[in-house]
């Protein structure tokens, strides 16, 4: 009997003595542990989140993806009804088609204003010419005739000749006098016709400044176009990123303002722990430090990273009501500073933005 008592004895006194051991064995371990690692649990897994807006306004026609589905970059997340801005498209098709078909008609009209310019300049020059030419001779037949009118005018007061010839030499002398004055108005007459040269010039100046206006007008139609095209193409929004739905603010009906928030995207190539670490366990920590990462969702399981930045400032400085000091009372506070920490790949395919985590960085 007594020897059973020992027995037992002996048998709780070894497995106290291993529990024991076991125990300052775990406790050894996570003493050396926290003296080599930095640990903090105020550790959460963030991640760039992109908020998905349309550059133009509407109501949402339709949806093409939900929460926590994948997208990928220029996949068509949704769709803004577009009835508006296709009227807008045609409308300023119209307008250019109209602006083309005005400038084309001016530019057949400046062509036929042209060609009838030179056609009449040459034929008016042709007429000046002629009736200089013809002028001239009519001049210099008046000429003779003058010498012959003034030479037999005085042979008829001498009586030399009769009547009869000297009528008939009258009658030339008027003849040809009038008809210096006929040369004369058909020559003026024909310079007169410069004048409507003028006019037509101007004419076709002012045609000249109408295609030029209505150039401008094509090219302002075309702009207007182009933007009532890229207005209609932005009615289908895109992802900007490959990454995972992480939130819908509106409904399909919705009115969704151009810039406001419709869905937000996070950047699963992006996705990072950010560790709050007391600057009393700060001393050696830098940038690559290797982190051990563990997280309730997967008990025993540690996930590998690296200190990717340390940022500049604890979090206290951008607190939204920082503390003051100049009043005189102080109470000292252990300060924190935000350190960014980067993920294996495994990590970046099993954690979500918002978990809570633990980490232990090596100094």
């Amino acid at each position: 009997m007594r020897s059973k008592i020992n027995t037992k004895r002996v048998v709780l006194l070894v497995v106290f003595l291993v529990v024991a051991v076991y125990g300052l064995v775990r406790f050894g371990h996570w003493l050396y542990y926290r003296y080599t690692h930095a640990v903090t649990e105020d550790a959460f897994v963030e991640a760039d989140i992109v908020n998905v807006s349309p550059l133009v306004p509407g109501h949402i026609k339709e949806f093409l993806v939900d929460e926590s589905e994948k997208v990928k970059k220029e996949q068509l997340l949704f769709v803004i009804d577009d009835k508006d801005y296709q009227a807008q498209v045609r409308l300023a098709e119209a307008r250019v088609k109209a602006t083309e078909s005005k400038l084309n008609v001016l530019k057949e009209k400046l062509k036929q204003a042209v060609y009838a310019y030179e056609l009449a300049g040459k034929t008016v020059r042709e007429k000046i010419n002629a009736a200089k030419h013809d002028l001239e001779q009519v001049r210099a037949q008046f000429e003779r005739v003058s010498k012959d009118y003034g030479r037999f005018s005085t042979l008829y007061k001498k009586r030399v000749i009769g009547r009869y010839k000297f009528d008939r030499v009258t009658e030339e002398y008027k003849r040809v006098k009038n008809l210096v004055k006929v040369k004369e108005a058909q020559l003026k007459m024909a310079e007169a016709q410069m004048v409507e040269l003028k006019i037509r010039k101007k004419q076709i100046d002012e045609i000249k400044q109408e295609i030029a206006a209505t150039k401008k007008a094509v090219e302002e139609a075309k702009k207007a176009l182009d933007v009532a095209l890229v207005n209609l193409e932005h009615t289908k929004v895109k992802s900007p990123v490959d990454g995972v739905v992480a939130k819908r603010y509106l409904q399909v009906g919705d009115f969704a303002a151009a810039g406001y928030p419709v869905l937000a995207v996070y950047d699963t190539s992006k996705i990072y722990v950010l560790a709050n670490l007391e600057e009393t366990r700060f001393k050696g920590v830098d940038v690559g430090d290797p982190v051990d990462i563990k997280v309730d969702a997967y008990s025993g399981k540690v996930f590998k990273g690296k200190v990717m930045k340390i940022l500049p400032a604890s979090a206290a400085k951008f607190a939204l009501i920082p503390r003051d000091v100049t009043a005189g009372e102080f109470t000292k506070v252990v300060q924190r500073i935000p350190i960014k920490i980067s993920l294996d790949d495994e990590a970046k395919k099993l954690l979500i933005p918002g978990m809570s985590v633990e980490v232990g960085i090596k100094r």
